[in-house]
């Protein structure tokens, strides 16, 4: 019980710092947050690469291009301003800027 607050509150405070860094809103309505408890329970990701993961997953299936480029261009810059201040591993920082930096080049 304990463990899973304390993840949703990690969830929750890397999901403050991405609108905080890019001042947008994903409009996944929770589903970022939701699927990176499934990968944190199912897979034993680490709450700030379960979120980056479940929201690189989010964006590329994202149908529409101006919302897709957004969340890209958004990605971009959390990682620029993020990266090395919060736990995530380097795979992880490096497969997100890569899947936004593909979108960007398309």
């Amino acid at each position: 019980m304990f463990k899973a607050l304390k993840n949703a509150h990690k969830l929750s405070t890397i999901g403050a710092k991405w609108a905080g860094a890019t001042g947008v809103d994903p409009g996944d309505n929770g589903q970022i947050s939701n699927k990176a408890m499934e990968y944190i329970n199912n897979l034993g990701l680490e709450p700030g690469d379960a979120w980056l993961t479940a929201f690189v997953n989010w964006m590329g299936g994202m149908p529409y291009p101006d919302s897709k480029e957004m969340l890209a261009r958004a990605m971009v810059e959390f990682l620029d301003k993020h990266e090395g201040k919060i736990a995530l591993s380097a795979v992880v920082i490096l497969s997100a800027r890569q899947a936004a930096e593909e979108i960007l080049n398309t």
